[in-house]
């Protein structure tokens, strides 16, 4: 008996994370860092990307253990509501378009599947589970869905019901108290999987500030994150361009561009806003930096925040309630209303015209952000959460989080 238990305990643990990429950003920091601390001993580890999209890899390089299986998947850029509906309910199209991912992970023969997509590609582990039904999925949810001001009440009632459609059979992580709150609030998670949270976080010894705030002849304002539509650039383009502050320095952005262009365009060759592109050195700009602006219109807890956070730069947000559970007006930074150019406008010279408040702000973020890391130990609750799956792997879960 005493044998047969310890050669048990000798076998590997068979997992994989799904990706849509490695791209520079929170999620492929979050997932490179995941997959290299996971004890070779204990698992065997794959990473699935649905493109060949490995930038991050320059910066943070996966450890040779992890085995990488890259395919060329063909993404939707359609998001209407009929795209979403399509993907949720219609069978055949999605093995249309999956079946030779599917054929891949089924091979595998996984225990468990962790996904760090969107939820559109979770149809995926749907059909592999399907096939294989003592395959454990467990979906990282980095993002609020269907904020209040996106949709109409009959559009935001279907794409919730096809979100719980998405969701099904899933075990789902949250990266902050909202995204948890949202998703419980919408009942999109499958009541007989775990829901949790897991707030992200950085390693604070990483983020040590050399450059005082009241060094800075120049003011320098920096936003690190991906260029499109959701995370607020246009807004910022146009306040930076009506902000007449003569003291106003510089506008650094930071992020590979999603949106062919059209930032660029929109701040008409001002030499005032820089425009890095993806980079390896985000840690650099961020510490040449004495503001941070976040402009975003939906969020989860981006580690971009935590990192300016860290870096003790006041933050200038949006008040969506992703960022103002973090940042308490007046207290790490200062609230704009959401897409309201000329509020941030005003923000934006408060923080030129008030350097001594925001220096104090800025302090207040490390004391923040400390707290936040000190609360969360990623390693441990992985370590756990796996184990608890691969030993109860024949069954599912109630709400309670108890077998069933």
């Amino acid at each position: 008996m005493e044998k047969k238990y310890f050669n048990q305990m000798k076998i590997k643990t068979r997992i994989a994370f799904v990706a849509n990429d490695l791209v520079i950003g929170g999620v492929s920091k979050v997932l490179i860092s995941l997959c290299n601390t996971l004890d070779a001993a204990r698992y065997d580890v794959h990473l699935i990307l649905l493109s060949d999209k490995t930038e991050m890899e320059n910066i943070l390089p996966l450890n040779t253990s992890v085995k990488r299986h890259l395919f060329n998947y063909e993404f939707l850029e359609d998001f209407t509501l009929k795209s979403y509906l399509k993907v949720a309910f219609i069978k055949q199209h999605n093995i249309k378009r999956a079946s030779f991912i599917v054929h891949k992970i089924l091979n595998l023969r996984l225990d468990i599947l962790h996904f760090h997509t969107l939820p559109r590609q979770l149809f995926i582990g749907q059909l592999v589970k399907a096939e294989q039904p003592s395959l454990q999925l467990v979906f990282t949810d980095h993002l609020v869905r269907l904020s209040e001001s996106n949709f109409n009440w009959y559009q935001k009632k279907l794409l919730e019901v096809a979100h719980r459609k998405f969701y099904k059979n899933y075990h789902i992580i949250s990266v902050s108290d909202t995204v948890f709150q949202s998703v419980k609030k919408q009942k999109r998670n499958d009541r007989n999987y775990k829901l949790m949270l897991l707030e992200n976080s950085i390693n604070l010894p990483d983020y040590t500030r050399d450059k005082a705030f009241t060094n800075f002849v120049t003011n320098q304002f920096i936003y690190v994150s991906r260029m499109n539509h959701h995370k607020g650039q246009s807004t910022l383009i146009d306040a930076w361009i009506k902000l007449k502050n003569p003291q106003k320095g510089k506008l650094i952005l930071v992020g590979p561009d999603e949106s062919n262009g059209k930032f660029q365009e929109m701040a008409k060759g001002d030499p005032t806003i820089v425009f890095t592109g993806g980079t390896a050195n985000v840690k650099e700009f961020i510490n040449d930096s004495n503001f941070a602006v976040f402009p975003s219109q939906k969020e989860g807890l981006p580690i971009a925040l935590l990192e300016k956070m860290a870096y003790e730069l006041p933050i200038i947000c949006s008040d969506i309630p992703e960022l103002t559970s973090i940042i308490s007006n007046n207290i790490e930074g200062v609230h704009f209303q959401l897409d309201n150019t000329d509020d941030l406008v005003s923000k934006l010279n408060f923080a030129i015209e008030n350097k001594e408040i925001m220096i104090q702000m800025g302090k207040n973020a490390r004391r923040k952000v400390e707290h936040i890391c000190a609360s969360n130990n990623p390693i441990q609750f992985h370590n756990k959460f796996y184990s608890q799956l691969h030993k109860n792997k024949y069954f599912i879960f109630n709400d309670k989080g108890t077998k069933k």
